[in-house]
């Protein structure tokens, strides 16, 4: 079993992430490494640098070194040393970077020193108010930990620096960048995308120490928003099979709920899907307690694995009503001859695509890109396109918003559908194909259709 010990400054603490112990970076990765071989915990230092934490980390850190199990170290930290040596002592680009690679190495050969068996370092992007020198500082401190790399000190990097993370280098004035939500800190979607950088390379370091080879899961495709399977561990019902919790796989917390008669009805062995479990709908509906946050990207795939066969009814709602709003999107179902169709509403107007036959049964992707002109909805069976009898682009520029999520009709249950769901995954961006026909595989063992 692998101990990781995860160590930085405030971004480590939990920065600026709205549910700190959720939303915040080291806490992702905690929460979502496999715990059969993984025990992790965290700490950050607010406000500190390098040469300020490395005499606590004896304490902090090796402490906690267990040798009875494969010690991994993390460190976050490079921006508050730029600060410190530049801003505060006056350094050059030059002579602070020096200064900072000096510290970090000493902070990774003290913990190897101590009994880590595998040290990873984290780069960092640039902070929006730092200036010129500053950055180049942040640069040439990145790369001396990149260089490191294998020489016996640090054995792997998670690099979010900007030139090999390209969503960090859209950063702005506090409130307005989709990755920093002051002049440092990320907001909850930059602590994702640090966590799904991080975690491959924490179990491929664990995998080189001798641990076993990890298999895949949908949150190896990162940008994993929600994720619902119907498994008796994942859901709360009663005697009678009502499902009044549907619990969320991704760690972003967002756990459906219905109480009374809107509660679905847990199928233990339905018989299309090998007699794998469903939850199945019938004039009910499930709501997340918390807004889903889509604020931050243009584009989504929602990849459902359901039957249905009601007419002109809702199977899903961003929102309570979609159509009072310019950043949200519905799920339909037609009938058994046409099937599924997508419809987004945004800055502009309607985004449409609807199935012309059933997709019932299979793993359908439901598509809104707000990056293209045209074809912004699109819809696949299997992985494959389905032709569109209805096709509308607004075409929006907008980002989504940050509104409850209903599934299987819309909020109170109005426009029930007869739906019955195997799984539901929603990712904020489009899926790569090898990545989609990853997820595709896994549904399809996970019940054969």
């Amino acid at each position: 079993m692998a101990n990781v010990q995860a160590y930085g400054h405030s971004i480590a603490a939990g920065g600026a992430a709205t549910r700190v112990g959720t939303t915040d970076f080291y806490a992702r990765l905690k929460n979502t490494l496999d715990p059969r071989y993984f025990s992790m915990r965290y700490l950050g230092h607010p406000s500190q640098y390098t040469a300020q934490i490395l005499p606590q980390a004896a304490a902090d850190i090796d402490a906690f070194v267990d040798p009875t199990k494969i010690n991994i170290f993390i460190y976050i930290e490079v921006i508050n040393s730029v600060s410190h040596y530049m801003a505060g002592l006056g350094q050059d680009t030059a002579t602070a970077a020096a200064n900072a690679i000096v510290d970090h190495m000493l902070m990774f050969s003290l913990r190897k020193a101590a009994g880590f068996q595998k040290c990873i370092a984290y780069t960092m992007y640039h902070p929006f108010g730092f200036d010129g020198p500053q950055n180049a500082c942040v640069d040439l401190i990145n790369a001396a930990l990149r260089a490191a790399v294998g020489g016996g000190i640090i054995d792997a990097v998670v690099d979010i620096a900007a030139t090999a993370e390209p969503r960090f280098t859209v950063t702005g004035p506090p409130g307005t960048s989709l990755t920093v939500s002051d002049n440092t800190h990320p907001t909850d979607y930059g602590h994702a995308i640090m966590a799904d950088r991080g975690r491959p390379v924490i179990q491929a370091i664990y995998e080189s120490a001798g641990g076993p080879l990890h298999s895949y899961t949908p949150l190896s495709n990162g940008d994993l928003l929600a994720w619902y399977e119907a498994a008796p561990a994942n859901v709360t019902q009663d005697v009678s099979q009502k499902v009044s919790l549907w619990k969320d796989l991704s760690s972003w917390g967002y756990d459906l709920s219905a109480a009374g008669a809107l509660r679905p009805t847990f199928n233990a062995a339905n018989g299309l899907y090998g007699s794998r479990p469903t939850v199945d709908a019938a004039s009910n509906c499930m709501t997340t307690a918390l807004n889903v946050d889509l604020s931050y990207t243009r584009n989504f795939e929602i990849v459902m694995l359901f039957t249905c066969s009601s007419t002109a009814t809702i199977m899903g709602e961003f929102s309570s009503l979609y159509s009072s709003f310019t950043d949200s999107w519905i799920m339909q179902y037609h009938n058994n001859s046409t099937g599924p169709e997508i419809t987004a509403i945004g800055n502009v107007g309607p985004s449409v695509c609807r199935a012309p036959t059933p997709t019932t049964v299979k793993a359908v992707s439901l598509i809104v890109d707000n990056t293209l002109s045209s074809g912004q909805a699109r819809i696949l069976s299997e992985g494959v396109l389905v032709p569109s009898i209805v096709q509308i682009d607004g075409p929006n520029t907008n980002r989504f918003g940050l509104r409850t999520l209903n599934l299987f009709a819309r909020a109170a249950g109005i426009a029930p559908s007869t739906m019955s769901c195997a799984a539901f995954l929603m990712f904020s961006r489009i899926l790569t194909t090898p990545e989609r026909t990853a997820l595709l595989a896994y549904l399809m063992a996970a019940w054969p259709h």
